[in-house]
C-alpha cells in the first residue's frame, strides 16, 4: 500500500479535524509539551540565529525556544486551525506563516536550523520528503543543521493511535473522534540516504524518551 499525497490528507483530514485540546492532550500525555526533544538539542540550538519550524502546529515550541535560546524562528503551519492558535503566540522573535511549505516561496540561504519535531517527517510520504528536503536546502545556509525527531518502529515501537499498513513503513492513524489519516515511517536509512544525497551529512543522534516511546533527534548538516 502506498499513498503519495499524506501532506494534503493529514491537513484537513487529521489536524483540521482534531481538536486543540486532543492535541494538547496527546502532547501531555506523551511527556513532549515539557520539551524533552528540545533539552536534549539544547546546546546545538543555542549556537543558530535563525531557525524555521516545518509543522510548528500549535505552537508547542515557541516558549521553550524563547527562554531557553536567542534564535528567531519561523513556523509554517498549513492546518488553518492550527495556525489560528500559533499565530497568537507571534511576537518580536517569532513568526507564522499559513501554508503548505512544500508550495510557499522561501528566503534563500537564510536559515541556519530548521526544526522538523514530534510528527517531523512521518507527513510525508516518500515522495514528498524529496520535496520537503528540497525545499529545506533552498532556504539553509551552509552549515545549518536540521534536527529530524525520528520513532525506531525497529526496536519493535509503535506511535500512539497507528495501525501498520503493511510492510513499507506506512501507518494509518485512527481513534482520535473521527480525526483521521497516515503516517511513514520507513527504515531510517530511508531517511538518512535522502538527506545525504542532497548534500546533507548525519553528525549526531540524540536520544530522548517521552512517556509512551524511546525516540531520536537526528543532527544532519548543509555541507559548507
Amino acid at each position: 500500500m502506498e499513498i503519495k499525497d499524506i501532506n494534503d490528507i493529514n491537513s484537513t483530514a487529521l489536524y483540521d479535524r482534531i481538536s486543540i485540546d486532543q492535541m494538547k492532550d496527546l502532547a501531555r500525555e506523551i511527556g513532549l509539551d515539557k520539551c524533552p526533544d528540545l533539552e536534549v538539542i539544547k546546546k546545538s540550538l543555542q549556537g543558530r540565529k535563525h531557525l524555521i519550524e516545518v509543522g510548528c502546529g500549535y505552537g508547542r515550541t515557541f516558549d521553550w525556544l524563547i527562554n531557553n535560546t536567542s534564535v528567531s524562528l519561523k513556523g509554517i503551519e498549513k492546518s488553518k486551525q492550527l495556525y489560528q492558535i500559533a499565530v497568537a503566540k507571534k511576537g518580536t522573535r517569532i513568526s507564522i506563516e499559513l501554508g503548505d511549505f512544500l508550495k510557499l516561496p522561501i528566503e534563500n540561504k537564510t536559515y541556519d536550523g530548521a526544526l522538523l519535531l514530534w510528527i517531523a517527517t512521518t507527513d510525508y510520504s516518500k515522495e514528498e520528503l524529496n520535496l520537503l528536503i528540497k525545499q529545506l536546502k533552498k532556504g539553509l545556509c551552509a552549515g545549518a543543521i536540521v534536527y529530524v525527531d525520528y520513532l525506531d518502529t525497529a526496536l519493535g515501537i509503535s506511535p500512539k493511535n497507528a495501525i501498520l499498513q503493511g510492510s513499507d513503513g506506512l501507518y494509518q492513524v485512527k481513534g482520535l473522534k473521527g480525526a483521521k489519516g497516515y503516517a511513514y515511517i520507513p527504515d531510517f536509512s530511508v531517511i538518512q540516504s535522502a538527506f545525504e544525497q542532497s548534500g546533507f551529512s548525519h553528525i549526531d543522534e540524540k536520544p530522548y524518551i517521552t512517556s509512551t516511546n524511546r525516540k531520536k533527534i537526528h543532527l544532519f548538516e548543509l555541507s559548507v
